[in-house]
């Protein structure tokens, strides 16, 4: 894992999961922290397609954060490049996503439904949270 992935799980799971909730929680009943981190932890990289799939999505979630986050202390989202790494991660994440249902791995395992559903889950996110920084 590269030192740019593992700085945006640490944000994912630090910074990005308490803001998508609007009762403020503690960590340990945290939805996104209790069932994403399971999920994304359930396979090593490169031997999952549903994992790498929603590991991608987290990154692109984290990307958004990040990219939200710098855009309130200085430059436009067009000068953001957080926002494009969240869109490879994302194109990235859909291709992945196809290849599973391509590939019929969703009709064998029960787990990779659950991690399928979370991935659409975790896009849908990041989506309306540019739709809501760009309406700003």
């Amino acid at each position: 894992m590269s030192i740019v992935t593992y700085i945006q799980f640490r944000h994912f799971f630090h910074k990005t999961s308490e803001s998508l909730l609007v009762v403020p929680t503690t960590q340990s009943t945290n939805p996104f922290l209790c069932h994403f981190s399971h999920l994304a932890l359930g396979a090593p990289a490169g031997q999952s397609i549903a994992h790498d799939a929603f590991r991608l999505a987290l990154l692109s979630l984290a990307s958004v954060d990040f990219g939200i986050k710098m855009d309130q202390s200085g430059p436009s989202m067009g000068d953001n490049a957080m926002y494009a790494t969240s869109d490879e991660q994302r194109a990235e994440s859909f291709k992945r996503l196809r290849a599973c249902s391509v590939a019929g791995i969703f009709k064998e395992d029960p787990n990779d439904v659950d991690l399928g559903i979370a991935t659409v889950v975790a896009l849908n996110i990041r989506d309306v949270r540019i739709a809501l920084s760009q309406d700003k």
